[in-house]
């Protein structure tokens, strides 16, 4: 409908009409965009529709700057039967959504933290909980704007606008900390105080579950002076291709990598290179498994599960990524130099 024929006070009137009618039915479908980026990965939405999440959810927001305002200036509209129907339906809705994400949400963040990040996008639900916390983020947003309601009107005449956006803003990403911390927070302090005996090792292991144990493998095999080749940090080797993390476990051991390209060649000043498997789901198919190329060993050794023992051992062979043993296989090839 083109509006370009009316004079501009009246093309936002009938702009901010649009936005009141519609607001309803944004919530479901942003809801629906969280639930489909929460179940691919970070990022989906911005490489197929273009559209960053984060820019989604300030979008939402200002249109329910907008339906407040409209309301200020139109009391009437509250009273129109769509308003009573619609908004009423949404705020019980939102209500419950906001109850029950709210509380799925922190169980997933306390899991992932009893675990290790991505636990249950990998080995239970297939969702990131991370981009889950944008829904109870919703649910308080439109909670406060029905709670406080035709005050914000009031609050706003009291406020300068740009400080009014920025406080909004404000109270939206404290509220997204906050729903990070406060399980990471009750669960921790529940967790040393009930396991006030663990040793270091064990506190390691609860925290970062084998991905820990994998680290102390490749620690107690390699000489501090070693070079070790580890993968790109990139799905589904978000943990052990993270240099800063990994740096954590063997300094004083030096690591490279080649940012970027999984296939790359092995880099020449290395000794030693990682086996992984990776602990992430990933878009590609048979994404897992690195190295992704042959590479001439000294000797090959692979870790058991939930363990820092070797599980097998060869020597003088040919790491071969189509190899059925490598199949989930987490290890560590020496080099075999020419």
């Amino acid at each position: 409908m083109r509006l370009n024929w009316l004079p501009g006070k009246v093309r936002i009137g009938v702009f901010l009409k649009i936005n009141y009618f519609l607001f309803p039915f944004l919530y479901p479908l942003v809801i629906c965009l969280i639930l489909l980026e929460a179940y691919m990965y970070s990022g989906f939405l911005a490489k197929n529709i273009f559209i960053p999440l984060k820019l989604i959810l300030f979008l939402f927001v200002i249109a329910g700057v907008l339906v407040n305002s409209i309301e200020a200036k139109i009391p009437s509209l509250r009273k129109r039967k769509f308003s009573q129907i619609s908004y009423r339906g949404l705020f019980w809705i939102n209500l419950i959504i906001l109850l029950v994400s709210l509380l799925a949400v922190s169980i997933f963040i306390a899991i992932d933290d009893a675990h290790f990040d991505g636990y249950v996008y990998t080995h239970l639900f297939h969702l990131q909980p991370r981009v889950l916390r944008a829904i109870p983020l919703m649910g308080i947003f439109i909670l406060v704007f029905n709670l406080l309601g035709p005050n914000l009107g009031l609050i706003k005449k009291r406020l300068k606008s740009i400080n009014f956006v920025f406080i909004i803003i404000l109270v939206l990403l404290l509220s997204e900390n906050l729903i990070m911390l406060l399980p990471k927070m009750f669960y921790r302090t529940a967790f040393v105080i009930s396991h006030l005996n663990f040793t270091y090792d064990q506190k390691m292991e609860a925290k970062w579950g084998d991905f820990y144990n994998y680290m102390v493998f490749v620690r107690e095999n390699t000489p501090e002076d070693a070079i070790i080749m580890y993968p790109p940090q990139k799905y589904p080797w978000m943990n052990v291709g993270n240099g800063g993390l990994i740096r954590y476990f063997l300094y004083p051991r030096h690591i490279v990598q080649n940012y970027s390209n999984e296939y790359a060649q092995i880099e020449g000043s290395a000794d030693y290179v990682m086996i992984a498997w990776g602990g992430w789901s990933c878009e590609a198919e048979r994404c897992h498994g690195w190295p992704k190329i042959k590479v001439p060993a000294e000797w090959m050794l692979y870790k058991k599960k939930n363990s820092i023992e070797i599980e097998n051992k060869f020597e003088d062979t040919v790491y071969n990524p189509d190899d059925n043993i490598n199949h989930e296989a987490w290890g560590l090839i020496k080099i075999k130099k020419e």
